[in-house]
């Protein structure tokens, strides 16, 4: 009966994940322009039990009130949950000093052969003291980052966690090498010109009017 009772929970889990994935996240009415390319990662998969390719994306973009918008985007396996923060300067770089730490500490770990799980930061609308305690994120539109190394140190990795901003149940949990986290840093350096983009297309909004 017990593997019939998990055979049924599993079969329930991708009925919900695929009704789930029916539904995309959007963000508010903005065109929104990537920033560098998809970064590939991993995430478990708990159903079948390996390992899966992820993607995560940064794009920025202006909303019709002029607001600037910085918006990730993680792959769920069904679909994309997004996470949307204020584009400014302090997340930018706060952004860029949780990606340094994470190769630092990386290197750290590598070089010692020490195993340990640090939370990095949370973004969040509001202040939330478990995400940011923890770096895992607890409510709609918060994106927590933890780092995490084992087997002695030389599996060490950059943990993305994501709650989408309008679906509490499209979550996307994304580990990054080293290496992917280098290009992340290497993405940031073009946020510039791609904000430029939105910038561009969004005053250019007034020139689209109903006769």
């Amino acid at each position: 009966m017990t593997w019939i009772l998990g055979g049924l929970l599993r079969l329930a889990s991708l009925i919900l994940f695929f009704v789930i994935g029916l539904f995309p996240a959007h963000s508010a009415a903005m065109s929104l322009y990537r920033v560098g390319d998809e970064i590939q990662g991993e995430s478990y998969n708990d159903v079948f039990k390996t390992w899966m390719k992820r993607s995560f994306s940064i794009w920025v973009g202006v909303e019709t009130s002029g607001t600037e918008q910085l918006v990730f985007e993680g792959d769920t396996g069904l679909g994309e949950a997004q996470v949307t923060q204020n584009y400014t300067v302090e997340n930018v770089e706060r952004l860029e000093r949780i990606l340094n730490t994470a190769i630092e500490w990386s290197s750290i770990a590598k070089k010692n052969r020490a195993d340990t799980s640090k939370a990095l930061g949370c973004f969040s609308n509001h202040h939330d003291s478990i995400c940011e305690a923890y770096g895992q994120p607890s409510h709609q539109n918060q994106m927590g980052l933890r780092f995490s190394s084992g087997s002695e140190g030389q599996q060490a990795r950059l943990i993305i966690e994501m709650i989408d901003q309008n679906n509490q149940f499209k979550k996307a949990t994304i580990n990054f090498a080293s290496s992917d986290v280098s290009s992340l840093l290497k993405n940031l350096r073009q946020l510039p010109a791609a904000m430029k983009k939105a910038k561009d297309a969004s005053s250019k909004q007034d020139l689209f009017r109903f006769p």
